[in-house]
């Protein structure tokens, strides 16, 4: 089954003893596979995660607590879960509004338009909603629907990836969440640890990062309209996170800041003139290019 892109969940079956080399490497669109306990032997690249997590929001190995998957799943960075693996069976249509409705159990994956033919519409959506039951929404899946404005989101949704959405104007959920939190509008984590998603079209000249969030994901700001950012010192990591972010001139990171700051993160905010690093820095990596020849730092 390697290279295989259809393939979205696997259930395996007792008494099968060894998964061989390569088996399922490469399966794109690979959600979620049950391995039995009677399962001793994996190859090597028998579940190639370099190149399914580029693709998946999260491959999930299901199983028996103390078995040999599970074992494999922690060397690997896996995700392991002994609950019962549900099975995907998303579907979505477009209604008379212009909203893009996603319904079903499981995940809504990567958007690519052999796999997903919503993008055929997508002059038309206006708004996403995806309903109860869905757990997990792949890196990317939206885009390239540039005329979006809202997304509703389930409680019951447990990962989200990277997305970028133009037009986006608001976030909300359809009930309470235990896996995230709003917070004036902007997506985090539910411990607000981690900063997701703010909205391209959110009107705040001035934005201030609260206090105690560590990360700021992949493509957070993508094309926000902010003027000013503030990021405060309890940031432990900041991904590549400000593409498309024009207006930006300003960037003040927060007293107590201790990270190897990489300016190569504010690549994408090309009319950036002033970062203001505070004394707690004491190293930096510089590799931002000709375009940022007016940046004071």
């Amino acid at each position: 089954f390697s290279n295989s892109k259809s393939l979205r969940t696997i259930i395996l079956q007792k008494p099968l003893r060894s998964i061989e080399v390569g088996a399922f490497e490469n399966c794109q669109n690979l959600e979620g596979i049950y391995i039995p306990a009677s399962v001793e032997f994996f190859g090597s690249g028998s579940l190639s995660t370099e190149n399914l997590l580029s693709f998946n929001t999260e491959l999930i190995i299901y199983g028996e607590s103390g078995s040999k998957a599970q074992t494999y799943a922690k060397i690997n960075k896996i995700t392991f879960s002994t609950e019962v693996m549900p099975l995907n069976t998303v579907t979505w249509e477009v209604d008379d509004s212009g909203a893009l409705v996603f319904s079903g159990n499981g995940y809504i994956a990567s958007n690519t338009p052999s796999v997903e033919p919503w993008i055929v519409k997508r002059n038309e959506i206006n708004k996403i909603v995806v309903c109860e039951g869905i757990v997990g929404i792949a890196d990317y899946a939206f885009s390239s629907l540039w005329n979006v404005k809202s997304i509703v989101l389930p409680s019951t949704l447990k990962t989200m990836g990277t997305q970028s959405l133009d037009a986006l104007e608001s976030i909300t959920f359809s009930g309470e969440s235990a896996y995230f939190s709003l917070h004036d509008g902007v997506l985090f984590d539910k411990e607000m640890k981690t900063l997701l998603l703010y909205p391209a079209e959110k009107t705040d000249r001035i934005y201030k990062v609260p206090d105690g969030v560590e990360v700021i994901a992949r493509g957070a700001f993508y094309k926000a309209k902010m003027e000013i950012l503030f990021i405060p010192g309890s940031l432990q990591q900041m991904n590549p996170s400000l593409t498309g972010c024009n207006n930006l001139t300003t960037v003040v990171l927060g007293d107590g800041m201790r990270i190897l700051l990489n300016l190569s993160r504010f690549i994408g905010a090309k009319n950036l003139t002033a970062i203001y690093i505070p004394a707690s820095i004491t190293e930096m990596a510089v590799v931002l290019g000709a375009n940022y020849d007016n940046l004071t730092i």
